[in-house]
């Protein structure tokens, strides 16, 4: 069978029983194991054994800022890996649990959990492949910023440590690209308040529930933000979809 996630989709196969083989490379994933692939070029993949597995498919965009991934790319993390074994459990949970009607607030944790999970997996495949080249700190500091900006805690100072730098080395990548840290992580928690805001699904929500939910303080700091970013306030955004 083929992996194909499609010009603006990625796939992730969560092997429940069975084997899994990639011809091209030779690398098998056993039950309990991950396949991801971000690309539209189909990969050919093996079944050794019959196996039984749970597909999930996320847009692309989710992956944007994790760098270049070239054509047919597919990460295989084994079971033995403590990220594979948490990313496994959560899916086939999500599969067996309850189809109870979920409120917009748990759907949006749900979908920001897979997306988090998403960009974990890329990224330790990528460090995993490429631990002897010379990375892109920038582009790996983004993922993170794009994996944890709702996380109030998330600073220049936790970004270094996950990319193991110095802030100070951190904040010179940034600014090789004319931005900030603190400037970058606003804009990612602003793009999450954005999407929110011009979804219908979630009107549900206070505009202070949004805010807290993506990093900010009160919907006060977010309009604030906004405005600084020359965006429209947030009740207008709403009010114009």
């Amino acid at each position: 069978m083929p992996l194909k996630a499609g010009a603006d989709t990625v796939q992730l196969l969560a092997l429940r029983a069975g084997t899994l083989r990639l011809p091209r490379t030779g690398e098998v994933c056993v039950a309990g194991g991950l396949l991801l692939h971000p690309g539209a070029v189909p990969v050919p993949v093996e079944a050794v054994e019959v196996s039984d597995f749970v597909s999930l498919t996320m847009p692309a965009v989710v992956l944007e800022h994790v760098g270049d991934l070239p054509p047919g790319t597919v990460f295989v993390v084994p079971e033995s890996k403590r990220l594979a074994r948490g990313v496994v459990a959560f899916l086939l949970a999500l599969v067996e649990g309850s189809e109870a009607e979920m409120s917009s607030i748990a759907r949006y944790s749900l979908e920001q959990l897979l997306q988090e999970m998403m960009i974990a997996l890329v990224l330790d495949g990528q460090r995993a492949r490429h631990a002897s080249r010379r990375r892109n700190l920038f582009d790996e500091a983004q993922a993170i910023v794009l994996a944890r900006s709702s996380d109030v805690t998330l600073g220049a100072a936790v970004i270094a440590a996950e990319c193991n730098v110095s802030p100070r080395t951190l904040e010179r990548a940034y600014a090789a690209r004319d931005t900030t840290v603190r400037a970058e992580i606003r804009r990612a928690r602003l793009a999450h308040a954005v999407s929110l805001l011009q979804d219908a699904a979630y009107d549900a929500l206070t505009v202070d529930q949004i805010a807290q939910y993506v990093g900010f303080s009160n919907g006060s700091s977010l309009a604030r933000a906004m405005r600084a970013e020359a965006l429209a306030a947030p009740t207008v955004l709403r009010q114009a979809r």
